[in-house]
């Protein structure tokens, strides 16, 4: 493969290569805007429970935080919660829900509430696993009239993942945690970027956000060129995994060859689509 050079992306690039991305995916799926949903337990005006969620393509419920402060949990909290945001969501179309909980958070939480494991990664983060569940939204769930859920405010939104990253913090050995970095790439010919790959890296694990390639560009070396500078970049910022989600077949099969695995398949999601989970190990020979 002839020498390609990769450069740096600076901001107009980024919103280039988002804006291309964007263009691509609306012509595989309808663009549907992402929906945002949150909701909180408050016991003498401290928030004490919380619960934060996506809504994607219409259809799929995706859960960002759930916490309870620790001196309320055994209490309801969490299920009441998960019970309330799966009911907005139905409300709003959705027919799946699904979510990725570290072993040491809340899977057994999760498996009572319907949710089943359909992948997971090992040494995510550090030496724990991290489980990727999903569940069929089918009918409403009952509602605890004993515990009050609110609405949370624009000021307590700001705070809201505070209490998920201390508990987070108490399980994990903080001082063996490279910094988080955002790395984005490109290639040009001229002025023009042809090809860019946006993603970042935190605790040992770096995530592939978007890959892009011009059409008459394809099938030229270019996106194995972008994620090889990707991998480079993470190996010597001491990342030991990398992984992202596709629903392009392409993506999936030019990823394979360059020795990505499948490590879960999650139906319509969007609807008439499979997403793919793959990620690759970053040993000392991984990078061609």
């Amino acid at each position: 493969m002839k020498s390609i050079e990769i450069l740096k992306a600076h901001d107009a690039d980024v919103a280039y290569i988002e804006s291309r991305i964007e263009a691509y995916n609306n012509n595989l799926v309808p663009p549907v805007p992402t929906e945002y949903l949150a909701a909180c337990i408050k016991e003498n005006d401290e928030i004490v429970g919380e619960v934060m969620a996506e809504i994607h393509f219409g259809n799929v419920l995706f859960i960002d935080i759930l916490w309870v402060h620790e001196k309320c949990r055994g209490k309801g909290y969490a299920t009441a919660l998960m019970n309330h945001i799966e009911n907005l969501g139905m409300t709003q179309g959705c027919k799946l829900s699904h979510v990725s909980t570290y072993e040491f958070q809340a899977l057994g939480l999760y498996e009572k509430l319907g949710y089943t494991v359909f992948g997971y990664m090992d040494d995510v983060p550090l030496e724990y696993k991290d489980y990727y569940m999903q569940k069929k939204l089918t009918a409403r769930n009952a509602v605890d009239a004993s515990i009050k859920i609110h609405q949370p405010t624009e000021e307590e939104l700001e705070d809201f993942s505070i209490g998920l990253q201390e508990y987070n913090k108490s399980k994990l050995r903080f001082d063996c945690i490279p910094m988080s970095i955002g790395f984005n790439r490109c290639i040009k010919v001229g002025d023009e970027v042809v090809g860019g790959i946006l993603a970042y890296a935190f605790w040992n694990m770096a995530v592939v956000e978007a890959l892009w390639v011009k059409e008459e560009f394809r099938n030229k070396g270019y996106g194995t060129a972008l994620l090889n500078a990707a991998e480079s970049i993470a190996k010597e910022n001491n990342r030991t995994i990398i992984y992202f989600e596709t629903f392009n077949p392409q993506m999936k099969r030019l990823c394979e060859k360059l020795g990505y695995t499948v490590y879960g398949v999650m139906d319509d999601y969007p609807e008439g689509h499979r997403r793919y989970y793959m990620c690759k190990k970053l040993t000392a020979d991984a990078i061609s």
